[in-house]
Parts: C-alpha cells; sequence; structure tokens
C-alpha cells in the first residue's frame, strides 16, 4: 500500500482518507443492496433502512469534512475525529448485522490499517485500542441482551451466545486488532522511512543532473551526444553559439541532417576500430553565408554497465586559429621573399661598389672638367645613391 505522507501543514492524508471511506462505503452498502435483492428481502430488508441512514449520514459528514479541511489548523486532531467516526459507523453496522459474529468487523480494521498509513504505529495503536474497547462493549451489551440504539429486537440479527464461545470470539478478534496494528504501524514507518530515503536519493540525483547540466552549459567547446539511432539528444549553448543553431532545432533530429559530409555510422566504424575508441576530424561549415571551421572528436557514449548507448561528439571553433595559421603562413612567405630580396641586393650591391670605386680612380686620375668628367661624376653620383636605396633595403629587411 502506498505511503501517505502527512503533516499538520499537509492535508493529503485527510484528503486520502475521505475518499477511501466514501468508496469502502459505496462497495458495501452496494453489496449489501444487491444481496437484498438477490434474496427477496428476505436476509436484509428488516434493517435495509437503518443503512440507508448510514449511508447517507456517511455521505453527510464526508461532505462536511471536505468544507472544513481547509479552515481546521489542527489536522492532527481532525484526522483522529474522522477515523473514530469511522469506527463508531463500523460498530454501529456490527451491532445492527449480528454483533461479534458480523460480517463486517473487517471495517475495524481497515480503520486500523487507515491510521497506521496517516498517524503511523502510535496511530495504529490508537485505534486499535478504541476498536477494542467498542468492539468489548458490543461483546458485553450482546451478552446481557442490552440494547444499544433505539431498535426493535425484531430489528436485529444477534444470535444468543454461551460465554466461552462469546470469550473467544472477542479475545481472538481484538487480539487481531493489534497484530494488524503492529504490523501495519511497523510497515508504514518502513515505508515512511523508505520514501524519506527515497526523496533525499531524489534530491541528490536532482542537484547531480542540475550539476551536470551547468558543467555542460559552461564548456567552452560544443558538445553533442546522440542515441545508436543517430537522433541527436543534447546539444549545449556553446554548441549553439559555435553553430548559431538552436538546441529546440537540433535536439530529436537525426546526426545526418545536419553534419551530413560525416555520417554517424561512418564515425561509428571509425570509432570502434580506434585504439582509443575515439576519431578527430576537421570539417566546414556553412551558415548564414559564413564558413566555419570546426575540429571535432567523437567518442563512443556508454552507461554504467559499459553497453554503448549513442556518441558523444566534442567540437571547437577552428575558424580563428585557421585564420591565424593563414597569416603565419603569409608571413612565412612574405619573409621568404624578403631574404631573396635582400640576397639579390647585397648581390648587387657588390658589383656596385666596384663600379663605383672603379669610376673614382677613374676620375681621380683624369682631370679634366671636360664631358668625360661629367659622365663620370654622374655614375658615382647615382652609385652613392643607389647603395643608399640598397643599405635602406638591407635594413628594412633584417
Amino acid at each position: 500500500m502506498a505511503e501517505i505522507n502527512y503533516s499538520e501543514h499537509n492535508p493529503s492524508g485527510i484528503k486520502w482518507l475521505m475518499t477511501m471511506r466514501v468508496f469502502v462505503v459505496t462497495v458495501l452498502l452496494g453489496a449489501t443492496v444487491l444481496v437484498e435483492v438477490q434474496h427477496g428481502g428476505a436476509y436484509i430488508s428488516p434493517y435495509l433502512s437503518i443503512l440507508y441512514i448510514l449511508i447517507i449520514a456517511t455521505y453527510i459528514l464526508t461532505i462536511l469534512y471536505s468544507l472544513l479541511l481547509n479552515k481546521v489548523k489542527k489536522l492532527f486532531l481532525f484526522g483522529y475525529i474522522q477515523i473514530f467516526g469511522d469506527l463508531l459507523f463500523g460498530s454501529t453496522l456490527v451491532y445492527i448485522t449480528g454483533g461479534v459474529e458480523s460480517p463486517f468487523i473487517f471495517l475495524y480494521f481497515l480503520s486500523i490499517i487507515a491510521s497506521s498509513i496517516i498517524f503511523f504505529r502510535q496511530g495504529s495503536l490508537v485505534t486499535a485500542s478504541f476498536s477494542s474497547f467498542l468492539y468489548g462493549v458490543l461483546a458485553v451489551c450482546q451478552y446481557n441482551d442490552i440494547s444499544l440504539l433505539p431498535i426493535p429486537q425484531r430489528v436485529l440479527v444477534i444470535s444468543p451466545l454461551s460465554f466461552e464461545i462469546l470469550f473467544f470470539k472477542v479475545f481472538l478478534n481484538i487480539a487481531a486488532f493489534y497484530l494488524v496494528a503492529f504490523f501495519s504501524g511497523r510497515l508504514s514507518e518502513s515505508l515512511k522511512s523508505t520514501n524519506k530515503e527515497l526523496e533525499e536519493k531524489k534530491g541528490i540525483v536532482k542537484e547531480l543532473q542540475n550539476l551536470n547540466e551547468n558543467i555542460l552549459q559552461s564548456l567552452t567547446s560544443g558538445l553533442i551526444t546522440t542515441d545508436l539511432d543517430g537522433i541527436i539528444i543534447s546539444f549545449n549553448k556553446a554548441a549553439e553559439d559555435i553553430t548559431k543553431w538552436k538546441s529546440e532545432e537540433v535536439v530529436g533530429r537525426y546526426w545526418d541532417n545536419f553534419f551530413y559530409l560525416f555520417p554517424l555510422c561512418d564515425l561509428l566504424m571509425k570509432v570502434k576500430s580506434s585504439p582509443a575508441n575515439s576519431f578527430s576530424f576537421e570539417m566546414e561549415l556553412l551558415n548564414d553565408q559564413n564558413k566555419k571551421y570546426l575540429g571535432f572528436t567523437v567518442s563512443l557514449l556508454k552507461d554504467g554497465k559499459g553497453s554503448i548507448t549513442g556518441v558523444i561528439g566534442n567540437f571547437k571553433d577552428l575558424t580563428d586559429l585557421k585564420r591565424m595559421q593563414e597569416d603565419l603562413k603569409r608571413a612565412d612567405r612574405l619573409a621568404a621573399i624578403g631574404e631573396v630580396a635582400a640576397g639579390m641586393a647585397h648581390e648587387v650591391r657588390n658589383p656596385m661598389a666596384s663600379i663605383s670605386g672603379s669610376i673614382q680612380v677613374l676620375r681621380d686620375k683624369i682631370k679634366e672638367n671636360g664631358v668625360t668628367g661629367k659622365l663620370m661624376d654622374i655614375v658615382i653620383k647615382e652609385s652613392e645613391r643607389l647603395d643608399g636605396i640598397i643599405n635602406n633595403f638591407l635594413k628594412y629587411a633584417r
């Protein structure tokens, strides 16, 4: 039987009690009417009107209880009042249907079990004690032929019993009351303890799930998981930022719908054949007219038993890294060109120095200022200017 948590601030146990009361009374009295109809009134018709009064009174009381439920502050006392009311109802039904030999004695057991569910062991023992008291009063009155209700004796279905038989029946039923109270109370407390542990474990699992979700959402790299059918089951925030796809657009759809250049079945084969159980690759992603380079590492997703349940993919945006690599390659090419140009300039500089030196020697030997001298001066001047250009180029190349 499921445990009903009860507290001064939680009326769920009282609601459960009222629901069960209506159900039990309706079933019992409905069955009584059915038996009466089948037997043509021979068995139950003498006190059928009393049964109708009981069921109507039960419905009225239950309606009254439901109206007072949200207004009553002491639910603990309110619950006991209802339990004791049920015992009085059961005792009345037992009284008019045979006393200690009534077929409705099991109603005491139902009240004891209900009390144990709501109030646990203490409540079940209190209810068993009150049930024993009421049952004992009925037995004493039956033995001494004392009428408890203003009902004609012809209506009552009570057979005279010897003291020994009466005592045996009373002792047996009261012992059963306490046994049921003890075991049902113990079971309820055990269920309460189990339920408490279960709630604590649920809380721990919930915290771990939240922690896991926070970790996944805090990762700077994209994370995507799929089942063995290729259906995407998770897509973290970093993955959304990198791909510009919303999680709602991705989760529940197939991997191949988004990464068709790398079908999941091929990736699974490569991962399984890899000694590290992982496979890395790079891919281009075209989205919103922008090209991005993604670096993927795909691994197997396993459960606690080690069984493969899917695939987990971790990826990063390599676009900036690729751009830096291209810039570095371009810089390397420019540096190589610079080195070649510097070498060429150095090679040009040496013969120019020889030419300039030779012209200078010739100019010193030729003292005339004619056309030949002017031409030599021009060669010397331009050689010096060219040497300056080469020097500046070499300084820049360094």
